[in-house]
């Protein structure tokens, strides 16, 4: 059966409805924020399969800031400048995912959730961003942008930069991290401000091997400090409390040497930057005991927990 001309011309249809109802609404609700741009430059971008750089600076400079650039190549001076894309970023390469977020989160100023706060960069940048429902959908944070999933970033940041940020906890707090559920307590100390990550590396009894589900926690704390060069970590390794005094040590030995050379050979953490304590079973950590200062999981002390330190 033949189709009729409409309905073979319906998907178009669509997307032609679609873009003209997203510049309508860019204009409606956003034209106080670009008022310098003209319909030219958004179809332009509108039209493009990935977002430059340089185009990426331009317009989210221009909605964030009361005296933006007026050119693309000031713009993206102007965010490279502060620190807001990387180094190594070209004004015609395209866009990624997470580098859009660190430029969007630093250009509207808004306060980043408790690890990119304690961290900032792109990884955390792009979580927040997901997190709070500027990013939408299936998207991984190395994708690059097409110029209309851009406008759609652009117009929920525009939208919603209203909404109150999370509370920043205060020192010693414990605070549940909801991206990877990882516990954190920030503490002010002597050598600065120290980041404790509570659920360590858990390991197979009498053994330097990995139990399911811990490496991607020792990935999540090798990102941290390839993200943050001058930071460095103290690897605190533990025993559950049986056999000999020697003997758990020597496990703890080999658990955090196992965790020193994972980071040193994946994330090139240099050596200086990673401090090693061995506790055995000496000095257990608080979360195996009870109130009565009874044992309650014993095989949560089979672990190396970190302390982050800047």
């Amino acid at each position: 059966m033949k189709k009729s001309a409409n309905c073979a011309n319906y998907p178009e249809s669509i997307r032609v409805h679609s873009r003209t109802l997203l510049l309508f609404l860019f204009f409606q609700l956003f034209a106080p924020f670009l008022s310098a741009q003209t319909a030219a430059e958004l179809e332009r971008l509108l039209d493009a399969k990935e977002t430059t750089y340089g185009d990426a600076a331009y317009f989210t400079l221009a909605s964030a800031l009361e005296n933006p650039p007026d050119r693309p190549q000031a713009a993206f001076a102007l965010a490279r400048e502060n620190g807001w894309l990387p180094d190594n970023a070209a004004p015609e390469a395209s866009v990624t995912l997470r580098d859009l977020s660190l430029l969007m989160i630093e250009a509207f100023g808004l306060e980043g959730g408790l690890l990119y706060r304690v961290i900032p960069g792109p990884r955390y940048a792009y979580r927040e961003m997901t997190r709070r429902g500027f990013i939408e959908g299936r998207a991984y944070p190395g994708f690059t942008v097409s110029g209309e999933k851009f406008l759609q970033i652009l117009g929920n940041v525009l939208s919603r930069t209203g909404d109150d940020p999370p509370p920043a906890p205060a020192s010693g707090e414990a605070v549940a991290f909801e991206e990877t559920e990882t516990n954190i307590v920030i503490e002010d100390t002597a050598r600065g401000r120290t980041v404790r990550l509570l659920n360590a590396v858990y390991f197979e009894a009498d053994s330097a091997v990995l139990i399911k589900g811990s490496r991607s926690v020792l990935d999540e704390l090798g990102a941290l400090l390839a993200s943050r060069p001058d930071a460095t970590v103290t690897l605190r390794a533990y025993t559950a409390p049986y056999g000999t005094r020697e003997g758990r040590l020597a496990v703890s030995r080999n658990r955090a040497g196992f965790c020193r050379d994972y980071l040193q050979k994946t994330y090139r953490v240099e050596s200086g930057r990673i401090q090693i304590e061995l506790y055995g079973a000496d000095q257990l950590p608080e979360w195996g005991r009870g109130p009565d200062g009874s044992f309650v999981a014993v095989e949560s002390f089979r672990c190396v927990e970190f302390i982050l330190h800047e």
